[in-house]
């Protein structure tokens, strides 16, 4: 980092660990700290950067971020950007996210991931993917875009736009959104999810195709199967 006319301090990995390891408030977040093999940091009034490289580690309220590089601006270094091999884990909430670029705000806790990105809820078992993606801690909502893709159980989903609301467990897609499920495939240009019922709700465009269900399984009646096209039963 080199900017003309602004001092620069150069900290090598030893030097640095004490000032690193510093615990930092910022006005409603808890304190934060971080650490790597090496760090560049701009001390000018109204301009402070510091970049961490190599290893770097940044632990935030309860998450844990660690990157390739780390840098942290803003009053009370309130964001960090992260770039290279990105994971943040957040135990309390059973979060894992891994991208290319993560950038976090201390204050609002709310993380934005660009790239090719991966957001695993354990404690609801859903994994999504999107070439963009925003988790809100206090919120506990996630909204991504382009290429979304929604992996749980045995419900897959695409669409071009996604709102996640993880206490509810409600999923809502929109852009040629596509839902298959037990064979059974929903399309619609919105499709509400529900994972607590199974209630999905389509709107715009619906149509779908339903696999028949054999019947007479247990009794030996014989049954057919196939598969019908057309709008689903009770489909709005």
């Amino acid at each position: 980092m080199r900017l003309s006319g602004v001092p620069v301090l150069r900290i090598p990995a030893l030097a640095a660990a004490a000032f690193l390891l510093a615990a930092v408030p910022v006005r409603g977040a808890d304190t934060f700290r971080f650490s790597a093999d090496r760090m560049e940091s701009v001390v000018a009034e109204g301009r402070e950067r510091a970049l961490l490289s190599g290893n770097a580690r940044l632990a935030a309220d309860d998450l844990t971020i660690t990157a390739d590089t780390i840098e942290l601006s803003g009053e009370d270094w309130r964001w960090a950007r992260c770039t290279g091999r990105v994971t943040a884990v957040d135990e309390s909430q059973g979060i894992r996210l891994t991208t290319e670029v993560l950038v976090y705000d201390r204050r609002t806790r709310i993380s934005r991931l660009e790239g090719d990105s991966v957001l695993e809820d354990s404690k609801n078992k859903v994994v999504l993917k999107a070439y963009w993606v925003e988790h809100d801690e206090e919120r506990r909502t996630v909204t991504a875009r382009v290429g979304v893709r929604v992996f749980k159980d045995r419900t897959s989903a695409r669409a071009a736009a996604l709102t996640y609301r993880r206490d509810e467990q409600s999923l809502e897609l929109s852009g040629s959104a596509r839902v298959l499920r037990d064979g059974d495939e929903y399309r619609a240009e919105r499709i509400v999810l529900d994972f607590e019922t199974d209630e999905i709700v389509l709107s715009g465009a619906v149509s779908g195709t339903v696999l028949k269900k054999e019947e007479g399984a247990g009794d030996g009646t014989a049954g057919g199967s196939g598969t019908e096209s057309g709008t689903p039963e009770g489909a709005p």
